[in-house]
């Protein structure tokens, strides 16, 4: 499971979406993957960069404690 998530991540990074592919009638049109990369913007994180760092707990627990402090000030 992981590690078709893995690589289904891998392709859509290396592989973009032909230009005149449309998504269909009634699709949301923000994708799961953009809702993660703009999660990651303010952290200047990039997809790679947050998986890297959410395979070690103890690294991702300290992002995430410092997004939601820095979230929960505005």
């Amino acid at each position: 499971m992981l590690v078709s998530l893995l690589a289904e991540m891998l392709e859509v990074l290396v592989l973009q979406v032909p230009p005149d592919w449309k998504r269909p009638a009634g699709r949301p049109s923000q994708t799961w993957l953009r809702a993660i990369e703009a999660d990651l913007g303010p952290l200047n994180f990039g997809l790679a960069t947050g998986w890297r760092k959410a395979t070690t707990r103890d690294e991702w627990r300290h992002i995430v404690d410092t997004a939601t402090l820095q979230r929960s000030t505005l």
